[in-house]
Parts: C-alpha cells; sequence; structure tokens
C-alpha cells in the first residue's frame, strides 16, 4: 500500500465492494494519530483493551488521545506485555473500513479457472469468424 500513498485519492475495495475513498492522508488520520500494538502470538489475557487482531496475528489498538495511549502503555508495561507505538497505516485504514482482516479476502488465483471458448465450435455457429475489418480467426474454418 505504499506505492497508494502517492495519489491524491484512493479507492479501497473489500470483497467486491466499495468500503471507502479519500486521500491517503484522510484515511489514515481518522484511525488517530499513533496505534499501540502487540506481536503476533502476545497473549492479552487479563488487559481490558479493545484489540483489534491484523492478518499477521499482531493486535492493535486506537487510542481516542494522549491520556488512554499513556494509560495502556502503563497497563501493558506494567504486565510485562511487550508493545509498540506507531503511527497508522493506509494497511490499517483498510483493515478498519473493510471491517474483515486480510486474509478474508479470496485471492483471484483461488477462484475456478474461467472455461475457454470453443473457437472453432462458435465459428460454426455463427456461419463464419471474420469480422467486418477482414480478419479471420486462426482456428475458424476458410471462409469460402
Amino acid at each position: 500500500m505504499t506505492d497508494a500513498e502517492r495519489f491524491e485519492r484512493v479507492v479501497m475495495m473489500s470483497g467486491g465492494r466499495f468500503v471507502c475513498q479519500g486521500s491517503p492522508t484522510e484515511l489514515v488520520t481518522d484511525l488517530g494519530a499513533q496505534l499501540l500494538g502487540i506481536p503476533s502470538g502476545t497473549s492479552v489475557t487479563g488487559i481490558g483493551i479493545p484489540w483489534e487482531l491484523q492478518a499477521d496475528g499482531s493486535r492493535i489498538a486506537k487510542p481516542a488521545n494522549d491520556a488512554e495511549l499513556a494509560s495502556w502503555s502503563a497497563e501493558l508495561a506494567g504486565a510485562g506485555v511487550p508493545f509498540f507505538v506507531r503511527k497508522p497505516t493506509l494497511a490499517d485504514a483498510y483493515l478498519h473500513w473493510a471491517e474483515a482482516p486480510l486474509e478474508a479476502e479470496v485471492p483471484a488465483w483461488t477462484q475456478p479457472p474461467v472455461e475457454k471458448p470453443d473457437l472453432a465450435k462458435q465459428s460454426k455457429l455463427l456461419g463464419s469468424a471474420q469480422n467486418v475489418s477482414g480478419w479471420q480467426s486462426p482456428e475458424a474454418p476458410p471462409l469460402g
């Protein structure tokens, strides 16, 4: 998504549906100034922070302000939980607006293959494979 940060406007889609649009700055700013995160595999039992699971297994929380960030950071530090603080990215914006983890997206290559048309059969049905420009498909029978 780093390439998208260069554009004036970005449109995000998930599962074939439109989820949001705006400038990269607008989309990221909606998430707040900082994100609090913990690495994949870190236990969050007994920690009252509203986490969002990320595609890589890490968890992200969006503090509403600096006071909440400080409070959550102190809670994690007191529990000995490793954490990080960073600015939100367009990938974070996508996860927020799509309301689905990235692994829920179905890659195109997992879809069933599209059958190739039988050009010989089609040309027989149409009577000719010649179009207005005079081009003829190599698979079609010769005109005559």
